[in-house]
């Protein structure tokens, strides 16, 4: 009776399937599509995690391009792969996957893929302004709720090691998360409720108003009279 041997488990760092499993198809794809002559085209590894768009995703592997240059590309096998939004699950099932960014988080051979903000990539300009003057720093625009969590998600997957730590780190964010939705969702009621309350400001301005006209008719009769 024949047995099968089951799959030893990845250390951090090695490759999750050999580079060789890689479809001749899919590899001539790539270099169709990337647009680099000789791009590096590897497997992903255990406890990866791995930030870029969407280049080719088909039935059983999804090609992904990372670094700054872009002449990386990191295949995933699709098996391996948990889409954790919604939007991804539907994107992935209408095969409108390609050219999405998404991060990619790795643990014990499997790995949860998330969206990821991509859009913000220009930093402020350093040096001396034309008139000599040091430019004002740009003020960082403080992060929305889904933008908390996206990052937050990213640093535990990178960081946290520990299952039940990286877990308990992420409910943590969830309860945040939902404060910070409660809070903005309630200031604009509190912003017209503020409005109403306030007294008016043009009632001091009125009251004013009158003896400048008095004074201002005074005036008119003096100068009437010394005209005369």
């Amino acid at each position: 009776m024949s047995t099968t041997t089951p799959q030893a488990r990845k250390e951090a760092g090695q490759y999750l399937f050999p580079q060789e499993e890689i479809p001749s198809e899919l590899t001539m794809a790539i270099k169709a599509k990337i647009g680099v002559e000789k791009p590096m085209i590897l497997p992903a590894k255990e406890h990866g995690s791995y930030f870029g768009s969407v280049l080719l995703n088909g039935n059983n592997y999804l090609a992904q391009v990372v670094g700054k240059e872009g002449k990386t590309v990191i295949v995933h096998r699709k098996g391996d792969l948990d889409l954790v939004a919604q939007r991804l699950q539907w994107m992935n099932e209408k095969m409108r996957m390609n050219g999405q960014p998404i991060q990619v988080h790795y643990n014990e051979g499997r790995a949860t893929v998330y969206p990821w903000n991509n859009h913000d990539k220009t930093a402020p300009e350093t040096g001396k302004a034309l008139n000599g003057k040091e430019p004002e720093k740009a003020q960082p625009k403080p992060l929305t709720a889904d933008q908390f969590v996206e990052a937050a998600t990213a640093y535990a997957h990178a960081e946290i090691k520990n299952g039940p730590a990286r877990n308990a780190f992420l409910h943590h964010i969830s309860i945040v998360s939902q404060a910070m939705n409660e809070k903005a969702v309630s200031a604009p009621e509190k912003a017209a409720k503020d409005k109403s309350d306030s007294p008016q400001k043009d009632a001091p301005e009125k009251k004013a108003a009158a003896p400048r006209k008095a004074r201002a008719a005074s005036k008119e009769a003096a100068t009437a009279d010394l005209e005369r």
